[in-house]
């Protein structure tokens, strides 16, 4: 029987209590290995349950040799396929680097385990007296790290779901108003409540072009899916709340107020926008925009867009600062990191070296500190990924590796390690085990613009050229002012181009040059991009850019060979179109990978 013909074999796992697996029949067949167990439960609570098969040795094998911890793996998975039954279809997909339980084929007991409306949901006492795999005992501190945080997070769940039970809203209520030092959890999440405008003046449209207005930054703004806009008039959408008492959080709720006032005086139409934090009033952001009253029917989509474009760059950079910002203990530690922070932003040898100084002494002062531990994790990052392919970078890894760990360790539900993680497993050209660490940051903090740079570059080493340039707009979108946002316009740049989006390409290399004028590799999409527009023409910019580019990096080649594609074709697409303005040029730097 073909694979195409066979009934899905269907399975209920139970993550509550002890873990366990039935069949259709409701026959327990629980595989009898702690490990083959822990295995399943790990898929089953992933993103889209599924993780790289380098993830799940490092969780349940991590104190053993990557031969063993591959062998290992391998029994168990065999061990696993005997739930099989012969004839029918796959419950688990297994390939060289990715595992995954078939999409319908697994029944979870958390499915609906939180809407009162399903007949098998557990009351709210008796969730609080379920533990997530009890009894799953695995002797592996990484798995052990794995479970405490599955176990906070399921916690976590609970216990709101039980307050609420305990005591709901009251009709016709949203939540009453909070004091800024009594403002609900709700503002630890990216969200904006876009509020009236004021209207000052008197002509027959205001009240039509300021309830326009609102409506048009509602609709902008809510086009990012890291941010939740909430409004009372909102229209409903993916990434919008709307308030009122059966469908939503009220206005107080987001993290952010957007306000301010119209103001129609003659021919002049004022603008005042008004952006603030919620939790102190405080206000972070304002400016005032100018048109003429006689373009009024144009006026508002000018005026809109601006807006948005402001408030959007604003919104980003302050998730930022809140996913960064940390707690310190002292002065003196405090000043180190950041003393380290503008040594990192002035990148050359001796700012380098200077900064690690910094945070070695802030570690010194405060080892369990875990800004400081990132701050070293990405000191050892940057200096792998200015070395790929050449001696030490791997140590550089390591380094990295454990410092993140660290952090994670001591904060396991900051996104910032995850993120790191996934930043190290891209260097180590694993790409797929990357994007399930950096889904994992983007659930723990979906505003978090170095995850999305880095998933975009997970999603270009692996060819996906076009869900990488969306990632990686995002995060040029969300954190405008960033210090390395150069390399993100350079993968930006290299995602267009293997898109097939030329122009857009040569614009986005152009801005990264701008920040970086010696950064190498948007030299070279600029080039490449600029011949496959202009393929035939002696005086384009891509021989000028040519020969700078072969005088400043001889080795030119031996670079393009390093970048790490999965798809060497990629590699050999910009080798063989240097190599062609090289020939017609006659300059070709030797080197291994120019013959």
């Amino acid at each position: 029987m073909s694979q195409g013909n066979r009934t899905p074999q269907l399975l209920s796992f139970h993550l509550l209590g002890p873990f366990a697996v039935f069949d259709a029949d409701g026959k327990d067949i629980t595989p009898k290995s702690q490990k083959a167990c822990a295995l399943l439960a790990m898929l089953s609570l992933s993103p889209r349950q599924t993780r790289t098969r380098v993830w799940l040795k490092d969780k349940l094998w991590s104190d053993r040799a990557p031969a063993q911890a591959a062998n290992s793996l391998r029994q168990c998975l065999h061990h696993l396929r005997q739930l099989q039954k012969p004839d029918a279809a796959p419950f688990m997909e297994i390939d060289a680097s990715v595992i995954r339980l078939v999409p319908g084929t697994i029944q979870l007991d958390l499915t609906d385990v939180f809407d009162p409306s399903t007949p098998s949901a557990p009351a709210a006492q008796t969730l609080l007296q379920e533990q997530l795999l009890e009894g799953l005992d695995i002797p592996d501190p990484e798995f052990e790290d794995w479970l405490s945080l599955e176990r906070q997070v399921w916690e976590t769940k609970v216990t709101d779901f039980v307050a609420n039970q305990i005591s709901p809203p009251s009709d016709g209520d949203v939540v009453p108003d909070a004091a800024p030092d009594q403002v609900p959890n709700a503002l630890l999440g990216p969200s904006v409540s876009v509020q009236a405008f004021r209207i000052e003046g008197d002509a027959d449209m205001h009240p039509y072009f300021a309830e326009g207005l609102v409506d048009d930054l509602i609709v902008s703004l809510s086009k990012n899916a890291w941010l939740k806009v909430i409004s009372k008039n909102a229209p409903r959408g993916n990434a919008v709340l709307v308030a009122s008492a059966t469908d939503g959080p009220g206005p107080h709720m987001a993290r952010y107020t957007i306000d301010g006032a119209l103001r129609f005086f003659g021919e002049e139409i004022g603008v005042q926008v008004i952006l603030r934090k919620n939790d102190t009033g405080e206000v972070i952001w304002s400016e005032n925009f100018k048109l003429e009253n006689a373009r009024i029917f144009e006026a508002r989509d000018d005026i809109s867009r601006q807006v948005s474009q402001h408030l959007t760059q604003q919104l980003g950079f302050h998730e930022q600062h809140v996913a960064y910002h940390g707690s310190f203990n002292d002065l003196e530690t405090w000043q180190h990191v950041h003393l380290g922070k503008w040594y990192m932003s002035h990148p050359n040898s001796d700012n380098i070296a200077q900064a690690r100084l910094c945070y070695e002494r802030a570690l010194e002062l405060d080892p369990d500190q875990p800004e400081v531990l990132f701050a070293l994790s990405w000191w050892h990052i940057w200096q792998a990924w200015t070395r790929i392919g050449a001696p030490g970078s791997h140590e550089h890894l390591v380094q990295a590796f454990d410092f993140a760990k660290r952090g994670q360790r001591l904060t396991p539900q900051d996104a910032t390690s995850y993120a790191f993680l996934g930043a190290i497993e891209i260097l180590r050209s694993n790409p797929g085990g990357a994007l399930a660490l950096l889904d994992e940051a983007l659930q723990r903090n979906p505003s978090l613009a170095f995850a999305y740079a880095n998933k975009g570059s997970a999603l270009l080493q692996l060819g996906r050229a076009a869900e990488a340039a969306d990632m990686l707009e995002t995060a040029t979108i969300l954190n405008p002012y960033d210090r390395y946002r150069f390399h993100t316009l350079g993968e930006f740049a290299s995602a267009c181009y293997f898109a097939g989006d030329y122009e857009r390409a040569k614009t986005a290399a152009r801005k990264s040059l701008i920040l970086s004028p010696k950064y190498w590799y948007p030299t070279i999409i600029q080039i490449a991009a600029d011949h496959r527009l202009h393929p035939s023409d002696p005086h384009a910019m891509q021989h000028a850019l040519w020969q700078q580019v072969s005088r400043d990096y001889p080795d030119i080649f031996d670079r393009i060979a390093d970048i790490p594609f999965s798809d060497p074709a990629m590699n050999a697409d910009f080798a063989s179109i240097l190599k062609k303005i090289a020939s017609d040029d006659q300059i070709l730097p030797k080197n291994r990978s120019a013959s």
